[in-house]
Parts: C-alpha cells; sequence; structure tokens
C-alpha cells in the first residue's frame, strides 16, 4: 500500500524516471512531506532524479537532502549537503550544527571546529550550544585545557542542554582523574610474579587465571626435571608450555593494559557523542 501511495504521489509529481529536470515548489513540497514523515529512501530516489534547482529553493533543497542523510546514518553525504546551506535560510543554523556533529562523528575534528567557529556570539543560547559541541570535541582529542576553557562558558540554565552540560563536566573530570596504566610496569609486574601485570591492569580474573596456569605448568616442569632429568621428552613438553606461559603471561598483561586504556576512552567517547547530539534535538527540534 505504501509502495503504490508514493508512486501515486511521484506521478502527481510529474516525475518519470530518467528525467533531468529543475526542482519546483511542488518537488520541495513533496520531499517535505517524504523528509517529514521518515519515508528517507523515497526522498532520496526523488533527489536523484532532481539532478537541478533554481537559486529561488536551493537551500530548502540541500536541507532537506541532507536531513534525509542525516537520518539514513549517511553523514558524509549528509554533512555535504547541510554544510551547502546558506546564511538566508531559516534552516542555516541547524544545518552547520548537525553537519558539525556528522564531522565531529567522523573524527574529522579540524572540520567540525572550522564550521562551529563560523556560529557568532551574538545569540548567547547558540554561542552555549557552540561551546557544548567544542568542549566535546576537546574531550574526544584529549585537549584538557581547551576543554576547561569552553565549558567555563556552560551556564546550566537552558533546559534544552542544561543536563548535557552537568554531564560533560563530569566526564571531563573522570577523564583527567583517569589513571594511566604503564605497560613497563605489567610486564614486570608479571615477570616478577605471574598473573600481578593483569591484576594492575584491572583484569583480576585473568590475573588469578594467568598465575594459576604459569604455577602448575612450573611445577610440572620441576617435577620433570628432577625425577627424569632436563632431556627427558616430558620435562621438554612442560618446559616448553611454561615458557609459552610465562612469555604469554608478561604480553597478556601489557595488552590488558593498552585494553584497559582503550576500553576507557571507548565507553567516554561514546558518551560524549551522545551528550553532544541530545542537546542539538532538544534545541532545534522545539
Amino acid at each position: 500500500m505504501r509502495i503504490f501511495f508514493v508512486c501515486l504521489l511521484f506521478l502527481i509529481a510529474g516525475k518519470t524516471f530518467g528525467q533531468d529536470t529543475t526542482a519546483t515548489h511542488s518537488d520541495i513540497e513533496f520531499a517535505e512531506y517524504l523528509v517529514g514523515n521518515g519515508m528517507y529512501d523515497d526522498a532520496l530516489q526523488l533527489f536523484r532524479q532532481t539532478n537541478r534547482t533554481d537559486t529561488s529553493n536551493v537551500d530548502q533543497w540541500n536541507y532537506l537532502r541532507g536531513w534525509a542523510f542525516y537520518n539514513l546514518k549517511m553523514l558524509d553525504s549528509s554533512s555535504i549537503f547541510l554544510l551547502k546551506v546558506s546564511p538566508r535560510s531559516d534552516k542555516y543554523y541547524k544545518s552547520l550544527f548537525f553537519g558539525a556533529y556528522n564531522l565531529t562523528y567522523q573524527k574529522r575534528f579540524s572540520e567540525s571546529k572550522s564550521v562551529l567557529y563560523q556560529i557568532p556570539d551574538s545569540d548567547t543560547s547558540l554561542a552555549e550550544l557552540k561551546r557544548i559541541q567544542l568542549a566535546g570535541i576537546n574531550l574526544l582529542e584529549h585537549q584538557w585545557r581547551e576543554f576547561e576553557t569552553n565549558s567555563s562558558h556552560f551556564t546550566f540554565t537552558n533546559y534544552c542542554f542544561s543536563e548535557n552540560e552537568t554531564e560533560l563536566k563530569g566526564l571531563g573530570a573522570d577523564c583527567r582523574s583517569f589513571k594511566r596504566k604503564s605497560p613497563l610496569v605489567a610486564g614486570l609486574l608479571s615477570a616478577a610474579v605471574p598473573g600481578l601485570g593483569k591484576i594492575y591492569a584491572k583484569k583480576t580474573g585473568g590475573g588469578i587465571s594467568a598465575f594459576l596456569t604459569v604455577s602448575i605448568l612450573g611445577a610440572l616442569t620441576y617435577e620433570n626435571f628432577t625425577k627424569r632429568g632436563i632431556e627427558h621428552p616430558g620435562t621438554i613438553v612442560a618446559g616448553s608450555l611454561f615458557s609459552l606461559a610465562y612469555v604469554g603471561n608478561i604480553y597478556g598483561s601489557v595488552y590488558s593494559v593498552n585494553a584497559y586504556r582503550e576500553e576507557f576512552y571507548e565507553k567516554v567517547n561514546y558518551r560524549v557523542l551522545f551528550h553532544l547530539h541530545i542537546p542539538l534535538r532538544n534545541f532545534f527540534d522545539r
């Protein structure tokens, strides 16, 4: 039924496949209908069929196209069209902010900041929203001083993003207090006491497992050595397994430290992006 309805709308709009037509006012209304009702794939089909736009509706056309790509999570394409929207459009600031967010999500931080710097400080709400985005980028880039500078402009008074400002400040404090573990220390600890490096890296279960494995293999090697001699196959096999487990225990401890750090920042980055996105939706969807 939906397919029939969409096809009917295309016919009403005067579209046929393979045409190269200029977008008209009716095309804009049709695109607004499709995007407004979540029919983003259908909207993109319309955009593909209409390859040119006149200057009177190009901003709305670019906005709708960028917004459709955004909702389909095609963020690279979304940012391209959103950032084509000119200051003449009433969607200009929304397009700038979401275009910048798309770039931030793609880790294109320098480009995102360049877009945000275009937003003037004359409007206090927009200026504060800009500071939120910049502060979030600072956290993603581990620029703690810059984060403190931008977050110092948080007022915590705008209901659209006061909660997110609080969360970002908390994440900043977590990052500043995060104690980085040393891979060298982890390796040395596990060399001295198998598994201790993993416990140092907050992997207690893995540390205990490594300690038991190396200890058991070490005991078997010692028993075979004392009873059968160093050249006995049992001693050689047990000794080889012990050596592998011992070296693996050291390497695993070094890896655990790196994994511990990556897991921490991965969780932080996810929460930062969340608290950058929600203020935009709250502010512009009012």
